[in-house]
């Protein structure tokens, strides 16, 4: 049985899902009567671990929302020395994550959001344009949604694009996918950022915007 460990006020329990051909390692929380799930997409590097994933799952947490983060990229995939994935491959992983969640009793009954960085932020949109019944929205930081282009049309949820407003090449990105995403969405710039995260400040700035959709869409509430 994985030990339960608590970090930052958010109560953490390692997991693993089992996928075709591989488990893929987790760390999920659940808040006491969580008003909704959110499931974080994150593709390039190995960052189950790192400490600002889990300090956005600790403010979620705070605000009774329950979070499972994974590393998609599992070690076979690293096997050839490269350490891109595919867009389309973290969808399917994220689509299997959910149905994961879905089978379990505590999250069972719980809207699911998708939180999504970089190329990870592309593959939790075409996970949302193959199975909108499982999401209830996504939220993309400073997201390569060049990557998902051919699915934006297809993306019936809520999307939330959060971008740095000095991250010039990001920013007209995710304006050009803003057209093109195919219900509601809208795109929030973070004033003075140029890169994900450089700036004192950002990732609170990011997580409260996050969290703020999140309860709005998933849970109905006003913040």
């Amino acid at each position: 049985m994985p030990s339960t460990h608590v970090r930052h006020a958010c109560v953490e329990k390692p997991v693993k899902i089992a996928l075709p051909g591989l488990d893929l390692a987790g760390v999920h929380s659940v808040p006491e009567s969580p008003l909704g799930m959110i499931l974080f997409a994150h593709g390039t590097g190995n960052r189950l671990f790192r400490e600002e994933n889990h300090m956005v799952a600790s403010i979620l947490y705070q605000a009774r929302l329950g979070s499972l983060l994974m590393d998609l990229v599992a070690q076979p995939d690293r096997a050839d020395g490269t350490d891109v994935p595919d867009a389309e491959m973290l969808a399917d992983r994220l689509v299997q994550a959910a149905d994961w969640l879905a089978g379990r009793p505590e999250a069972a009954d719980c809207a699911l959001g998708l939180f999504g960085a970089g190329d990870g932020a592309a593959g939790a949109l075409i996970a949302c344009a193959r199975k909108p019944d499982a999401f209830e929205g996504v939220v993309c930081w400073s997201g390569q949604t060049d990557l998902a282009d051919p699915w934006l049309p297809l993306v019936e949820v809520p999307a939330l694009l959060l971008v740095g407003g000095q991250d010039r090449a990001v920013l007209q990105a995710n304006r050009s996918a803003l057209d093109r995403l195919g219900r509601e969405a809208s795109l929030m710039e973070v004033p003075g950022n140029t890169h994900p995260m450089a700036e004192p400040g950002v990732l609170e700035q990011v997580t409260a915007l996050a969290r703020n959709w999140f309860l709005r869409h998933l849970a109905g509430r006003e913040v």
